[in-house]
């Protein structure tokens, strides 16, 4: 869909986006207002990390705080970007992310339930949901048997969602897979790779040691900015209680990420596996079926990228 014909969903619209600090709503929030939308954004932080909107310092689990926010900007649509996002990390802290996530979403289901008009939301859910399936794709008619605290998390996410869904409240579910661009943190696992490299790049290097999990799992990757487009898609077109798996539909193993930037680099990759960084329930193969088809960007376009904004 072009720019005019998203425009003319978002033009005037008022827009909240949870999670204002985070790395999908860097690439969303810019174009929000470039499709003419007054764009709201919530965090925890003090000052928000990109200029051109209406910031709010906000904890979700602050109920009474959420509610004088909403009554602020008045949302007619929301994007719901806030959650603990790190699989690994909800290892050590399970029920902080557990409680964390499925709070924050009640809180801001239960402030919208409040508020006196409709509201159009995207709820941002993960295809962890659905455990290990096999060597195939996951549908999003597939059962949810989530494995570790994070995908307990987002599949409780959307129980709650489904709590409020015969109200005022037209939501959408996205289940997103794994998706990465310039912006990514380091503490997941393509951009600590790229960052790894660039530091080799930088310091004149042919070799770089990497201590790594299993790498042999199969990931399905998708660009950030690509991400982006569905969900502004998604919000605009689907319909009430829809379900969609955003993701590329190709899986990946991830030492071809660092064969890569191997490429990419002209940079030799000394490679020891750390048992510490070995997940329990690890899924091996992990790829969604792909059915919002748009033209998007190569993964080696997308790494290349990544790598490259490490070096600036």
């Amino acid at each position: 869909m072009p720019d005019e014909a998203l425009a003319s969903f978002y033009n005037g619209k008022s827009v909240l986006v949870t999670g204002a600090n985070g790395f999908v709503a860097l690439y969303l929030i810019p174009r929000l207002i470039r499709l003419g939308s007054t764009v709201y954004g919530i965090d925890l932080q003090e000052h928000a990390r990109i200029q051109g909107y209406d910031y709010h310092c906000c904890n979700l689990l602050d109920f009474i705080r959420i509610k004088e926010v909403i009554g602020q900007c008045q949302p007619d649509l929301v994007f719901h970007l806030a959650s603990k996002s790190s699989v690994g990390s909800s290892w050590t802290h399970a029920w902080e992310t557990i409680e964390s996530n499925t709070k924050s979403t009640y809180h801001l289901f239960k402030a919208l339930d409040d508020y006196h008009h409709a509201v159009k939301l995207l709820l941002t859910s993960s295809g962890e949901v659905y455990g290990p399936i096999g060597n195939r794709k996951a549908l999003e008619s597939d059962n949810l048997n989530p494995m570790n605290p994070y995908a307990v998390s987002k599949a409780s996410m959307e129980m709650i969602a489904h709590s409020f869904g015969d109200n005022k409240i037209n939501y959408i579910i996205a289940r997103s897979y794994n998706h990465t661009g310039p912006g990514r943190l380091a503490t997941f696992f393509e951009a600590s790779v790229a960052k790894r490299f660039a530091e080799a790049k930088m310091m004149h290097r042919s070799t770089v040691n990497l201590n790594v999990g299993n790498i042999t799992n199969i990931r399905d990757y998708s660009d950030v900015r690509d991400v982006v487009v569905k969900y502004l898609l998604l919000l605009c077109q689907a319909g009430n209680r829809n379900i969609y798996n955003v993701c590329s539909g190709i899986g990946i193993m991830l030492k071809d990420i660092i064969s890569n930037l191997e490429r990419i680099t002209d940079i030799t990759a000394h490679i020891d596996v750390e048992e510490s960084k070995l997940r329990k329930n690890d899924i091996p193969y992990f790829v969604g079926a792909n059915s919002i088809k748009i033209e998007t960007i190569p993964i080696d376009t997308t790494i290349r990228d990544l790598f490259e904004s490490f070096l600036k």
